[in-house]
């Protein structure tokens, strides 16, 4: 099972990334995702949407906080 080694349920990790297809594929395994979006790369999929969109890591920490 994934996370299993963690001892956590795969909705509870989520994976960070500046590549479109490493978080699709991670949210379609049931973990949840952020979109870096850097210069020249974009979210392209109109039906799986990531939790979080932000322009760096420190607006993602920041919005991460907020909502915890």
């Amino acid at each position: 099972m994934l996370g299993s080694e963690l001892k956590v349920a795969p909705s509870e990790i989520m994976l960070i990334a500046a590549h479109p297809w490493d978080v699709q594929g991670a949210m379609r395994a049931g973990l949840r995702g952020a979109f870096i979006k850097r210069l020249g790369k974009s979210w392209f999929s109109k039906t799986l949407k990531p939790e979080f969109i932000t322009a760096d890591l420190a607006q993602l920490t920041a919005l991460l906080l907020a909502t915890a």
